[in-house]
């Protein structure tokens, strides 16, 4: 570990870090980041294991933070595993960062021992933990606690003790917090069908690949996530199809949503315009209709009216009006005609 040799106590974080490096790491990461500077400035010495025992953590989650810090080139390590705290504030990596990564990352002129080391420790662990241990941390540690309880809350059931387990793992493998976990629960809870532990892992494993660790990021998500679910209620409504969405469409249904940004009442009106045109339900069809809008900035119908108007050379309406022209109640009576001369 780097020495400083220095009277004051204090230990200086740069503002910078502050704003900009803090937000975007594992709390994890953080809190080795942090110990190990105040180590620094106190002129002390440690290793991995010291440090995690310290935290309260395992030795890995040591190794995953000084490789994250090592990325970020807030740090950088030496061949005896010296640990230098570098500038927020540094724009470009030095080559000696540069091939410290490279190391880490691709390890090729380590021998191949020492190699398959380096990729079994950047690993999360995937230890089986034993109940027994489960229950002990159940009973000393409140906030896993309550979060099961939580969790048990929000899917409407008692966890069994491979859910309890496996919920006990993403924080050990992953080291999300317990707000984080409440928040994964939550949002295989959006949906009956993807509410089972096989899900929940494949959530769990999605987010701490994609670096969801915070509150804040993991509510983007669900939110996103409510916003998809309601369109296809409201799209099952406007189309009246009588059956489920294939992938494929609700996958057009969430383009038109959070790619297009397109409202209820912009898919409305595509709807009938489709219907109209080809005489049927086509996604494909909407789906140039609702691309073409959103190319053109297109996303109301005030915007459609006005845009459409100009095409014509039609003065822009004084009038507040911007409802559709289309009579829904007789497209949808053709619909059902159509489908019932279908079936004769």
């Amino acid at each position: 570990m780097a020495k400083i040799e220095i009277a004051n106590p204090i230990v200086p974080i740069e503002l910078n870090f502050i704003n900009k490096y803090l937000p975007q790491a594992n709390p994890t990461h953080v809190m080795v980041y942090i110990y190990a500077l105040g180590l620094c400035y106190s002129n002390k010495q440690s290793d991995n294991a010291s440090i995690a025992e310290a935290l309260d953590i395992l030795e890995s989650d040591v190794i995953k933070a000084w490789k994250y810090w090592v990325k970020t080139g807030l740090i950088a390590l030496g061949e005896d595993g010296t640990v230098t705290f570098l500038s927020t504030h540094r724009e470009e990596k030095s080559e000696k960062e540069a091939s410290n990564i490279k190391a880490l990352e691709e390890p090729k002129a380590k021998p191949q021992a020492a190699k398959a080391k380096v990729e079994e420790e950047a690993k999360p662990s995937r230890r089986d933990i034993p109940m027994e241990e489960i229950t002990e941390k159940m009973n000393i540690d409140k906030r896993f606690s309550d979060t099961l309880r939580l969790a048990q809350l929000i899917w409407e059931k008692p966890f069994t003790q491979t859910e309890i387990k496996s919920l006990y793992s993403f924080m050990e493998w992953y080291s999300f917090t317990s707000e984080v976990l409440t928040m994964i629960v939550e949002y295989c809870a959006l949906e009956e069908k993807t509410k089972n532990i096989k899900y929940m892992e494949a959530v769990a494993e999605s987010w701490a690949n994609d670096g969801i660790t915070t509150m804040k990021m993991a509510e983007k998500i669900i939110n996103k996530k409510q916003k998809e679910l309601s369109m296809l209620k409201k799209c099952a409504q406007i189309f009246s199809l009588g059956r489920g969405f294939s992938d494929r469409e609700a996958q057009y249904i969430s383009e038109w949503t959070n790619t297009f940004g397109m409202s209820e009442a912009m898919i409305k009106e595509a709807y009938a315009r489709t219907t109209i045109n080809t005489g049927k339900l086509s996604f494909q069809y909407m789906n140039k209709i609702l691309s073409s809008w959103a190319k053109d900035g297109i996303r109301t119908l005030a915007a459609l009216k006005e845009a459409e108007g100009a095409r014509k050379g039609v003065q822009k309406p004084q009038s507040g009006n911007t409802s559709s022209n289309y009579d829904f109640d007789e497209i949808e009576r053709l619909e059902i005609a159509r489908r019932m001369k279908k079936k004769q």
